[in-house]
């Protein structure tokens, strides 16, 4: 079966947390979840999770999805992590990272440094697009210094530029790329009618149909490919991996970008490999 979502990343997710996250991103499938159901959006600790007694996993674990690492809750996390990690098994910690947050993860995590890996979302390099779509997340700045941080102290750091905010995902790259280790994961922006209107966004829906309209045509997405193919750590989120199976070969330099070789023109490189 086809994975999607978190499962292209990790088999499993944890939370520690219920409820809607603080950063506020107006796109939030979390919060437009707990919206369509019902569910209480005021945040409340899983208790259970925390003290659990993990037992080593040989697949990769993803914490957190439905909420991001705030200082506020910063003994919490630490404790959970500390805990799961005790397990020997790895770790996939997804944030919109603030550098006190980084740090302080950085030096209680340094025991276990080899089991974790960071995967910072960085939509924009443009502060405004970050301060409009997630109102209360770190600005760009914070991030990249979050990203330089963490990589300066030997932790395995990739990147997530899902959604993309702009049109120009290559300025994040270009920033950032010095100290990347891990992949760089590119997507466009899910359901954004759907769920800028069960988080009570509705207001700002005619500037981000601009954003969504533009990366509706495919033509634009090849283009942003074409742009990023020469950087080879490079994955396209399912999002975007849909257009390239349905569109036109794009001889790049080290070969198809194809998953499926039929839609290769035989004169491509990477045809039949």
């Amino acid at each position: 079966m086809k994975k999607t979502g978190t499962r292209e990343w990790a088999e499993k997710t944890i939370n520690l947390f219920t409820g809607n996250c603080a950063n506020g991103c107006i796109y939030c499938y979390a919060s437009a979840n707990n919206n369509r159901f019902g569910k209480p959006g005021d945040k409340v600790l899983k208790k259970d999770i925390l003290r659990h007694n993990y037992q080593k996993r040989e697949y990769l674990t993803m914490y957190p999805s439905t909420h991001d690492i705030r200082l506020e809750d910063i003994e919490l996390h630490v404790e959970f992590l500390q805990n799961f990690l005790r397990s020997g098994s790895p770790m996939l910690i997804v944030s919109k990272p603030s550098l006190l947050v980084v740090e302080r993860l950085c030096k209680e995590l340094k025991p276990f440094r080899d089991q974790v890996e960071f995967r910072f979302t960085i939509g924009s390099s443009n502060s405004a697009a970050l301060s409009f779509f997630e109102p209360e997340a770190p600005r760009y700045s914070e991030r990249y210094a979050s990203v330089i941080r963490a990589s300066t102290l030997g932790y395995r750091v990739s990147l997530s530029i899902e959604p993309m905010l702009d049109q120009h995902p290559e300025r994040v790259i270009e920033d950032m790329k010095e100290f990347i280790t891990g992949d760089i994961w590119v997507g466009k922006l899910n359901q954004p009618q759907a769920r800028l209107k069960l988080n009570g966004h509705e207001d700002k829906l005619a500037k981000v149909m601009r954003l969504v309209e533009w990366q509706s045509n495919n033509e634009n997405i090849m283009e942003i490919v074409w742009r990023l193919s020469k950087y080879p750590n490079v994955r396209w989120k399912d999002s975007i991996q849909e257009v390239i199976n349905a569109s036109p070969c794009l001889w790049v330099k080290d070969g198809c970008i194809h998953s499926n070789t039929e839609l290769c023109n035989p004169k491509c490189k990477g045809y039949g490999l």
